[in-house]
């Protein structure tokens, strides 16, 4: 799997008391984002933003970032 593409992806960083703080995912379903497929959910499931992280490490870097300020 090394150095294969991600066809489809999820990542969802949520708070200790399971709110969502933000959800990164390819779903094809908003086509309107300047970045489509690629989008994240910020704290709720209706506020979509575009998003040009699509892997891991880029979502770890971006949470990472926020915990260290």
């Amino acid at each position: 799997m090394k150095g294969e593409a991600l066809k489809r992806y999820s990542y969802y960083w949520l708070t200790g008391d399971n709110q969502l703080r933000i959800g990164w995912d390819n779903a094809p379903h908003h086509t309107r984002l300047t970045t489509f497929p690629h989008h994240k959910h910020v704290e709720h499931q209706d506020n979509l933003q575009p998003s040009t992280e699509t892997t891991l490490e880029e979502v770890v870097e971006v949470i990472r970032r926020e915990i260290t300020g």
